[in-house]
């Protein structure tokens, strides 16, 4: 594949990015979205899978970021942070486009969280818990899929998250405990989604993020 070509292509989708959303000194300035940001998401999306293969864990977690509600603050610039963690890797030689599907340990999916981490310092709960459970939740999907069990139904559409909980702890590659901990990280995801902010705090999104990231060591894919 042409690299130079590749990376011109993130390049020109990031750049958009930056001209529709008014990005200013790095972070997005509120403003309209419009049906044009939704065109550059959707193109995104298959740029990401075109270029890293559609079952790579960029890929996966592009695509859960984006399934998120639209209007969720934060949503379109961690989809695009996705592209740019793309871009960023095939530059510096981390990662070469191949035809087929790439899969990645527990440290790509680190750097998403560190992004979270990111959000939370800033006050961002929303964006933080979000991000942490859409990695969560593509992690989960990948580690059944890795131990034979359905993510998808008969028509290619994801089996509710919860479903796909409690086929791996049938399945023994999940205890009870560690089910009880994701339902927990799960619900912080929903609540923010929800917009219930309130009912969330610093200290457990600071706890949530460090345990996903603790339960991709141990579950690696």
């Amino acid at each position: 594949m042409d690299l130079e070509h590749i990376l011109s292509e993130l390049d020109g989708i990031l750049e958009r990015f930056r001209e529709l959303s008014g990005m200013d000194n790095g972070r997005p300035a509120d403003g309209s979205s419009g049906d044009d940001l939704r065109v550059l998401i959707k193109k995104a999306i298959t740029a990401v899978r075109k270029i890293s293969g559609s079952e790579s864990d960029y890929t996966m977690a592009i695509a859960a970021v984006a399934e998120e509600k639209e209007g969720t603050p934060g949503r379109e610039g961690l989809v695009f942070g996705v592209v740019k963690a793309l871009r960023d890797d095939i530059r510096h030689g981390r990662f070469q486009p191949v035809s087929d599907p790439v899969f990645f340990d527990a440290g790509t999916f680190g750097g998403f969280l560190n992004v979270a981490m990111q959000q939370l310092s800033r006050g961002d709960y929303k964006a933080a818990a979000v991000l942490a459970g859409s990695t969560l939740e593509t992690h989960l999907r990948k580690l059944a899929s890795r131990n034979g069990l359905d993510f998808e139904d008969p028509d290619g559409k994801p089996l509710p998250v919860d479903q796909v909980v409690q086929d791996l702890v049938e399945s023994g590659v999940m205890d009870g405990e560690e089910r009880r901990r994701v339902e927990d990280w799960l619900a912080l995801r929903e609540a923010a989604s929800a917009d219930k902010t309130e009912q969330i705090s610093a200290d457990q999104i600071g706890a949530m993020i460090a345990g996903v990231k603790a339960f991709l060591v141990r579950n690696p894919v």
